[in-house]
């Protein structure tokens, strides 16, 4: 098991690297001769560092089986509806919040699911309890889980260490790979910029926004009552109001006020995922009687009111006596509303420069241009999420001065991931990267970093 899960993300590392830009070649022999140093100092070659009393999630017992999903690599058999805890278990996944030094992040659905021990308490995972906790927990279909947790790790996490990520910051103690680290970068964790924490969010301001302010990269009360203002302007139905329809209009409306107020707005392909999580609310977590209003939302999200006519942080909970969907929230249901919601508003992939001028995003690999898709169907979204999935390199990577790796093994990885996509007719996957060197938003990156 623990080899399969390292096989993935290497082939996925290998894939990954191969069409990255951003930092010079070196060959394998380079790389074996620091893991032929690791070996002659007795060591594995991807030691960890990491502290040994890392918790990890609870079990999933015989009484309390939830989705019975047990390893990453087969689906979980059960379906719902089934209790989120589970009387029958008083002992285990139930509510706890976090304590000092766990980590949390920008996803609610990963807080939830450390707060409740389907992942480590301690915001420590990695790939292969992501995908079963995803199921377990949320009743989220098994191919979901996959792509999700597969997204995650490579953009954020650790592809070479058992897929190791943190739900929160940065935590080299646990991700990073022992001698190799000079060469490895430092994973970003959940909160890396442009990751799953990226601008136009519906809980946080943009986090250079944030920087040139108050300094808050967490929850941000005037963003999200935004949100309030849109969802429960009337247009809605009551008490159901945080439904597909205002998240069409509040994904709108966040995207024209970052890009009005952010000097450093970026918004690129893989942002298209934040038109995914709204559904979590109305297809995951409003169940049997619940509606997706703001008493859930607040539950969820994790907010509560603060007593003096505002809102504050709170840990994400599910609510009480809460039942799974009787049906598992698959991939192809996710990538159905994305491509509806962007439809209603497709606006431009970009970023600004220096002179507050958006400069539009043109990939021929991701079939962009002039910041538009080329082909807005579902097909070409769902090859698009193939191609960013492949395409992207993770933070192990473009935080290295040195590490890449040969294009030959790209067919591998393609491979491991051909069953999601098979059928659509995807074009072939290209070793381009996002952007060429000398674009626009590279260039300002580069004058920032030397600075």
């Amino acid at each position: 098991m623990k080899l399969f899960v390292n096989q993935v993300f290497t082939g996925l590392l290998v894939t990954l690297t191969a069409t990255s830009y951003a930092f010079p070649a070196m060959g394998w022999e380079k790389l074996h001769e620091f893991e032929a140093r690791a070996k002659a100092a007795g060591l594995g070659p991807l030691e960890s560092r990491a502290a040994t009393s890392k918790n990890g999630a609870e079990p999933i017992t015989d009484a309390c089986p939830f989705a019975g999903a047990k390893s990453a690599l087969v689906p979980g058999p059960n379906k719902g509806p089934y209790p989120v805890p589970d009387p029958k278990c008083p002992n285990i996944h139930q509510f706890q919040a976090p304590k000092p030094g766990d980590e949390r992040g920008p996803c609610p659905g990963t807080n939830m699911m450390a707060n409740y021990g389907f992942i480590s308490r301690d915001g420590l995972t990695n790939y292969e309890e992501l995908v079963n906790a995803q199921q377990n927990m949320l009743q989220i279909g098994w191919d979901l889980a996959v792509f999700l947790a597969a997204l995650e790790v490579s953009l954020s996490g650790n592809p070479l260490n058992d897929g190791r990520i943190s739900i929160g910051g940065a935590r080299p103690d646990w991700t990073n790979t022992g001698l190799l680290d000079p060469l490895l970068g430092v994973p970003g964790g959940y909160d890396k910029h442009n990751g799953f924490e990226s601008d136009t969010s519906f809980l946080r301001k943009d986090q250079d926004v944030a920087r040139e302010t108050d300094g808050n990269y967490g929850f941000d009360q005037a963003t999200w009552k935004r949100l309030i203002e849109v969802c429960e302007s009337g247009k809605y139905p009551k008490g159901k109001e945080y439904n597909f329809d205002c998240a069409v209009e509040a994904r709108k409306a966040q995207y024209d006020y970052s890009l009005a107020t952010n000097d450093r707005f970026f918004f690129g392909p893989y942002q298209l995922i934040l038109y995914g999580t709204p559904q979590f609310l109305y297809k995951t977590w409003a169940t049997g009687d619940l509606q997706p209003n703001r008493s859930l939302a607040m539950t969820v999200y994790g907010i509560e009111e603060d007593g003096k006519g505002g809102y504050r942080e709170a840990p994400s909970k599910l609510p009480d006596n809460w039942y799974t969907a009787p049906e598992p929230f698959t991939f192809s249901s996710g990538t159905t509303d994305i491509i509806r919601m962007y439809a209603f508003n497709p606006v431009s992939f970009g970023g600004k420069v220096d002179n507050g001028t958006f400069v539009p995003i043109d990939s021929r690999s991701l079939k962009i241009t002039n910041g538009k898709l080329d082909d807005p169907s579902s097909n070409g979204i769902t090859c698009l999420m193939q191609q960013l999935l492949l395409q992207e390199s993770p933070d192990i990577v473009t935080n290295s001065p040195l590490l890449r790796v040969p294009l030959s093994s790209l067919n591998w990885a393609k491979q491991k991931t051909q069953g999601m996509f098979s059928g659509l007719g995807c074009p072939e996957l290209t070793p381009r990267g996002l952007f060429p060197d000398d674009h626009p938003l590279v260039r300002r990156e580069q004058s920032i970093a030397s600075k």
